[in-house]
């Protein structure tokens, strides 16, 4: 397996380890990416050697995002840990910085192969080492980046100097990386709506139920009758958005539950917390039994717990009626009973 080790945040300079041998070059210059591990900087994937006292494992995961939030109180944006081959060893990504890694690699394949350089030192040299103008070193366990002007702390700390020429992989490194879908989950439902459109195609339904509209017998028919009117409200609730026309945005998805005069504040609560990770496959209600029929999918089980919990504080407890797999993706069913 090749390694591209990325020397800085813009991820801009790499070093190119492979059979041919070690070069420092751009990215860009980089045309086979296959069979590849990408090392990226400490600060855009953290590695955090962890022993854990349980074995719940959305336990560990919450603890570490702990520790890392009281490292950063000034960070604004969702942690996901993940685990890999070596025992108790994780790496640490923050959203904003996923969102980096698959723009940075969106054409490489559809799967990558990443790690963090603390890991990867650790892994390769187990010593203290000073590389690329900083100093990894081992605490409690995890190796931690400094940058040189903290040279001085390190005086009585055995530091082994590395050149681009000692990067050489002695060890099979399969354990130390993690496998990162670079599909974007909404892009296998394709033509499901985004939160923001739906939100949006809710609220327009709900005026337009309060104005009298609603006696219109057909979808398609109340599609197209209504473009006009959705147009001039959506303008009004998202001027800064571009309107899609209602057949292109609302087509192959159930709009029954508007024409009911459904719980909106329950539907606008659990759209709130719907995010990019989220799909909503459908959602249904049903006025005579007063029950609220929810099908959706998550990126992983986190987003699903976190979605959950969100929804038990806003006082919506939803109730699983069942679960299936569909294009390699779990649909989970809930229901909602309200008053």
């Amino acid at each position: 397996m090749n390694i591209i080790y990325f020397k800085d945040q813009k991820l801009e300079d790499v070093i190119l380890i492979s059979k041919a041998g070690i070069k420092d070059t751009k990215f860009k210059f980089i045309k086979d990416k296959a069979n590849t591990c990408f090392v990226f900087p400490n600060e855009i994937i953290t590695h955090q050697y962890f022993q854990p006292d349980t074995t719940n494992k959305e336990l560990i995961k919450a603890n570490l995002k702990n520790n890392f939030a009281s490292i950063d109180p000034n960070l604004s944006t969702e942690i996901d840990v993940y685990e890999t081959n070596l025992k108790n060893e994780y790496l640490l990504i923050s959203n904003d910085n996923l969102n980096l890694i698959k723009s940075k690699l969106k054409h490489t394949r559809e799967k990558i192969s990443v790690t963090s350089e603390c890991l990867l030192f650790k892994y390769l040299f187990e010593n203290n080492i000073e590389f690329n103008q900083s100093f990894f070193v081992e605490d409690n366990g995890t190796f931690v980046k400094l940058p040189n002007k903290l040279s001085i702390f390190l005086k009585k700390r055995k530091i082994k100097k590395l050149t681009v020429s000692d990067m050489s992989i002695t060890k099979d490194i399969n354990d130390i990386f993690y496998e990162i879908n670079l599909i974007n989950i909404q892009n296998i439902f394709g033509g499901l709506l985004k939160k923001k459109f739906i939100v949006a195609f809710v609220t327009i339904f709900l005026i337009i139920n309060i104005i009298g509209l609603t006696n219109l017998l057909h979808k398609s028919f109340q599609i197209k009758s209504l473009n006009t009117s959705a147009q001039n409200l959506y303008s009004n609730f998202f001027p800064n958005e571009n309107f899609i026309s209602m057949q292109a945005s609302i087509i192959d998805k159930d709009i029954d539950l508007l024409l009911y005069k459904q719980p909106s504040e329950i539907i606008f609560k659990i759209f709130a917390n719907v995010n990019d990770n989220i799909i909503i496959n459908s959602l249904k209600v049903d006025s005579t039994s007063k029950l609220i029929n929810l099908n959706c999918s998550f990126i992983n089980e986190i987003e699903r717990t976190n979605f959950i919990n969100a929804l038990t504080r806003a006082g919506i407890n939803l109730y699983q009626v069942d679960s299936s797999i569909l294009n390699d993706l779990e649909q989970f069913k809930y229901e909602y009973k309200y008053e």
